[in-house]
């Protein structure tokens, strides 16, 4: 316990009896003023430095009125009998009338208050009722378009990841103003997609899901459906199967696509999502003039068009090059085994052998199937097919050396327009091999257990069975 503080609070409770009497205009008023600026003085003293104290010339008896004034109790008497002359002591009768009063005021606000709960109660229970029906209506309408789209949605997906989701499911149902959306791993229950499926597969989810929900909402109403950039974390195993399900599954839909994927964009043309000239290619971008566009169109138009400009180099590199993107997708439809390359980087000759090498297998297993069903047409008619593979792929082995003579620089290669079409022509019906005449789809192997059973195109107008009659 320090003096400062015993002090401080003995000077604190001198000023509120200072405050009191002047207040009061008290007769003992001067008297009170003294003794609070002697504490005063006194506390202030006591917060300077040793060296600089104050002398205080008093004598003994002078020191203790400085916290006791003399004559102390005739001035707190004097002031408590001017207090009660002021502030008379309050009457039982005085204090009964302030409660009354004061019930009063109380008494009016809880009838007001009654007043405008019973004015509220009934739009509060209209609102109530709306807002209730409202909501029963909300989750019957969500819960039937959840259950609509659900089972689209999980085709979509499965049709996209057959391969490892086979057993895919999902739960879609309103969750008060959310969505519960779970989906299952592998056999092991439903989570939110965002816990264990990775984020290509979780963007193949949201694009199915779109589609499911653009197909139910927007039948008969809006036609077109806009996609834009959504490959850019799916993996190129599946980027494919995405192309399959908006050709097979929506084939009355227009679509608008963008994409930064070249192979994709090439998958897109050969899947028959678009076609060549409905794909347009922006180029040469700058804030000033914006994109330059190229139009989409097959590799022949262009070819022929430098063989006409006798400009055989560029006319060899475009057919080249497009070869190269064309036999790609052809290896893939037809489950080709390509040699690997750790480097990951194939060229045509890659390409253009081991699928020109699988074809005639095919073809000479569905001419053996045919020939076990007893099915003299069709086996004459791929009889008839594989006389003209084996024209088409000598008149390959003849013509494909001057491809690479005219890309690459030559002094002794002077191809002319006359001397370099035979081989556009040859390309031209070897890539007619792989392809269906009346819908333009390639040619893809049907795989049952890992083994090929069939040749088929989207249409149907190619189908080569490959399974032969069990005897």
């Amino acid at each position: 316990m320090s003096i400062n503080n015993e002090v401080n609070k003995l000077l604190q409770n001198v000023f509120q009896i200072k405050i009191s009497s002047d207040k009061i205009d008290f007769i003992n008023k001067k008297d009170i003023d003294k003794w609070y600026e002697n504490i005063n003085f006194f506390l202030n003293s006591l917060n300077e430095s040793a060296n600089n104290y104050k002398l205080i010339n008093y004598n003994k008896k002078d020191i203790d009125n400085i916290f006791t004034p003399k004559d102390i109790e005739n001035i707190q008497s004097n002031l408590i009998m001017d207090i009660k002359i002021i502030n008379p002591e309050i009457t039982p009768e005085l204090t009964a009338w302030d409660m009354l009063t004061r019930l009063e005021e109380n008494l009016k606000s809880i009838e007001k208050a009654q007043t405008e709960y019973n004015e509220a109660i009934i739009p509060a229970i209209r609102a109530k009722t709306i807002h209730d029906t409202f909501l029963k209506a909300r989750d019957e309408v969500l819960s039937g378009l959840y259950n609509d789209i659900r089972d689209q949605f999980v085709k979509l997906y499965k049709s996209i990841h057959k391969l490892d989701e086979s057993q895919f499911s999902a739960t879609i149902q309103p969750d008060k103003a959310g969505l519960e959306f779970e989906v299952d791993f592998y056999g092991r229950g439903n989570h939110p997609p965002h816990a264990l499926h990775s984020e290509g597969h979780q963007d193949s989810m949201g694009l199915c899901l779109y589609l499911a929900l653009s197909e139910k909402l927007n039948q008969g109403l809006i036609e077109l459906t806009i996609l834009d950039d959504v490959m850019m974390s799916v993996d190129a195993d599946h980027r494919r199967q995405i192309c399959n399900i908006l050709a097979t599954h929506f084939p009355n839909r227009q679509f608008l696509i963008t994409t930064h994927d070249k192979t994709w964009a090439n998958q897109l043309q050969t899947e028959k999502v678009v076609s060549q000239n409905e794909s347009i290619e922006f180029y040469d971008w700058n804030v000033s003039t914006g994109p330059k566009t190229h139009q989409g169109f097959e590799i022949w138009e262009s070819v022929k068009r430098y063989l006409k400009e006798n400009n055989v180099p560029e006319a060899a590199a475009e057919l080249r090059r497009g070869s190269e993107e064309y036999f790609a997708c052809v290896c893939d439809a037809l489950k080709v085994p390509v040699a690997y390359n750790l480097n990951h980087v194939w060229d045509l000759g890659d390409y253009i052998i081991p699928a020109q090498e699988t074809y005639s297998q095919y073809l000479k297993k569905a001419i053996l199937a045919a020939r076990s069903w007893e099915d003299k047409e069709k086996e004459a008619d791929l009889i008839e097919l594989n006389s003209q593979r084996q024209q088409i792929f000598e008149r390959i082995r003849s013509e494909q050396w001057a491809v690479n003579s005219n890309v690459h620089f030559n002094k002794w290669s002077n191809f002319t327009y006359n001397d370099f079409l035979p081989v556009v022509e040859a390309f031209e019906d070897l890539w007619g091999l792989f392809r269906c005449s009346k819908c333009g789809d390639l040619i893809r192997v049907t795989m049952i257990e890992n083994k090929p059973k069939a040749i088929q195109c989207r249409c149907q107008s190619i189908n080569m069975n490959l399974t032969p009659k069990v005897k």
